[in-house]
């Protein structure tokens, strides 16, 4: 869905990113390592997931524009794109229930970026 509204191709490429490896990231660590469960529901999820999820999605974004600029930003600005998309994605981790978070996650951050993308350019 963000294909028509991407402002420019490094958010798809970030989107893809977040899709393929953030929820890998935050199962694999939050099986390995995770001891703390921050809520007294009955899941899986681990305090360190969370983590692991929300800061694998803010690396990815520094990450993508690393490697492929996302045009008319500084860097100050990639900071908190990339911060308010790891907050979508840990949000989405922590309240959706009804709903996979394979697919929540995704669309949310691809909003995120989308929204906040003109917001954060020079």
């Amino acid at each position: 869905p963000f294909v028509p509204a991407s402002p420019s191709p490094q958010v798809l490429m970030a989107v893809w990113a977040i899709t393929a490896l953030s929820d890998a990231m935050a199962s694999i660590i939050g099986m390995k390592f995770g001891k703390q469960r921050p809520t007294p529901r009955n899941d899986h999820k681990t305090l360190e997931g969370y983590i692991a999820g929300f800061m694998s999605t803010f690396l990815i974004i520094l990450f993508t524009h690393l490697i492929c600029p996302f045009p008319n930003i500084t860097w100050m600005g990639v900071t908190i794109l990339a911060f308010l998309t790891a907050a979508g994605f840990f949000l989405v981790d922590f309240f959706v229930r009804e709903i996979s978070d394979n697919l929540m996650n995704p669309l949310i951050c691809g909003l995120v970026l989308v929204i906040m993308y003109p917001l954060v350019i020079i």
